[in-house]
């Protein structure tokens, strides 16, 4: 009889990663990072992003968007959106539920309090080579590091920058048997989007160009 392996941490994505994006090639990797984008789209549609811009130097990729920050909390909160995988949305304490817009801007945000789809958030993290996120909220900023899955430092400091979110990332190709994905995804992508919702401004740029 076969041993069971239990695959634990970053293994659960990074040895299986066709479960989570579909394929362990360039479509896999694809769709890993149109799993972030689509953060962004969703923040866009509901209005509250109005400005969604995409560099890319090769297989590292920079995706960032103006409106409201990923509400990141004390190391509790940011380990279970980057670092635990569920099966759904994760729910804030009671103490800081049911709070109305006027006590709590970021209230019923889609990554910014309330409840928060991160399964792409950490199955991404996990199968990048390296992560940092920057996230923005009332001139307060936090930057979280991560390395294959895991983290390497966590910074908060005052700034003038806009709210928003920023993600800097290189997909592994240790997990991907091709990281690249080509330019011409995200240039569909951010053609579509600034179609779909009036008064977005969608930027991108490959440094190779």
């Amino acid at each position: 009889m076969e041993q069971i392996t239990i695959l634990r941490g970053p293994d659960r994505v990074r040895k299986r990663p066709a479960v989570v994006f579909g394929s362990a090639d360039g479509m896999g990797a694809q769709n890993a990072v149109s799993m972030l984008l689509n953060l962004f789209a969703i923040e866009a549609q509901l209005g509250y992003c109005k400005h969604i811009s995409v560099t890319q130097d090769g297989d590292c990729f920079e995706i960032s968007g103006q409106g409201r920050g990923i509400y990141l909390g004390d190391k509790k909160r940011w380990h279970d959106i980057f670092c635990e995988i569920y099966c759904g949305p994760m729910t804030l304490p009671e103490d800081q539920r049911n709070l109305s817009p006027l006590e709590d801007p970021h209230h019923h945000a889609l990554f910014v309090e309330g409840e928060t789809e991160h399964l792409e958030l950490c199955s991404v993290q996990y199968v990048s080579r390296y992560m940092q996120v920057v996230s923005v909220i009332d001139h307060k900023q936090t930057t979280l590091r991560f390395e294959k899955g895991y983290s390497v430092g966590e910074e908060r400091v005052t700034t003038e920058a806009p709210d928003g979110t920023t993600f800097r990332f290189a997909l592994d190709p240790e997990v991907f048997s091709c990281t690249e994905v080509p330019a011409s995804y995200f240039r569909d992508a951010l053609d579509t989007l600034a179609n779909q919702v009036p008064g977005l401004i969608c930027e991108y740029r490959n440094i190779h160009d």
